[in-house]
């Protein structure tokens, strides 16, 4: 049956409702008007082809110190349930800083989160370590690496030199031999140059420490950010040093020495760094 009218111009170009179309078809037929109920559709989400919506995926994105995003760092995600259970998941971060677990992941029902990360070192090595957890949230983790000091139970990650002077700390008198014992030595003050980047990516700036000679024979530690650090020094009397990391005479000392040129271990954050006369 063709419904198109002789007066309209070309093909119709409103949509009719089925309810219009099957009264107007009605009318032209000579019947009476045919009452058509409305079909209620429902609103709600998207589902997919089999009815069920997509799962969360697991996903979230790291930060260093500076709140920069960490890119194409690799990670392990524990993930804590009810009962002391748990789950590990091993993901690297895309050039955004983000990470998505795959969607099988959710099956576990995880109550807390934890990570730690694999950073690159000065010498192509990897130092891994804990990151702060900022967000718990399972769709929406966020850690940070952090190098400095971010506030009570940061998981800051320093390295830590002790210069020291045995030979001249053992001196039992006098002796211009040594850094530590010599007479006319009142202070020390050593110059910390970071060597490229930090281990969570950021930059800082040199830094100088003045410390009492004495202070080379009192075990006195200083704090850097995680990191390969050059060191160069002198004393107030504007004589030059050198440095090792070895305390015997045997080893050799140089003006200008890279500290943490390796990945530290857990249990070997210390570098000792012996200290001696620049030779001329």
């Amino acid at each position: 049956m063709n419904l198109a009218h002789p007066h309209w111009p070309g093909p119709v170009r409103r949509v009719l409702t089925t309810a219009a179309a099957v009264s107007l078809a009605a009318g032209m037929l000579g019947l009476a008007p045919v009452a058509v109920a409305p079909v209620a559709v429902a609103a709600g989400p998207s589902t997919t082809a089999h009815g069920a919506a997509p799962p969360r995926r697991v996903a979230g994105v790291v930060v260093n110190s500076a709140g920069r995003r960490l890119t194409n760092l690799r990670m392990d995600l524990v993930a804590r349930g009810v009962g002391g259970g748990k789950d590990r998941f091993a993901v690297r971060t895309d050039y955004l800083g983000r990470f998505r677990l795959p969607v099988l992941a959710k099956r576990f029902v995880a109550t807390r989160w934890t990570a730690s990360a694999y950073f690159p070192w000065y010498d192509n090595s990897y130092w891994q370590r804990d990151l702060n957890t900022l967000s718990n949230r399972s769709t929406r983790l966020v850690f940070r690496a952090d190098v400095t000091n971010r506030g009570a139970g940061s998981l800051a990650d320093s390295v830590y030199v002790r210069p020291r002077d045995q030979a001249g700390c053992t001196s039992l008198w006098a002796d211009p031999a040594y850094v530590a014992s010599d007479p006319g030595t009142e202070t020390v003050t050593l110059h910390f140059v970071p060597v490229y980047h930090l281990v969570d990516g950021s930059t800082t700036d040199a830094k100088i420490v003045t410390f009492p000679s004495s202070s080379l024979c009192d075990l006195t530690d200083i704090a850097l950010p995680a990191g390969a650090w050059r060191v160069f020094g002198m004393t107030d009397g504007n004589r030059p040093l050198a440095f090792a990391t070895d305390e015997t005479d045997t080893h050799p000392s140089v003006r200008l020495l890279t500290l943490f040129d390796h990945p530290m271990s857990s249990s070997d954050e210390l570098q000792y760094l012996d200290i001696r006369w620049a030779t001329e």
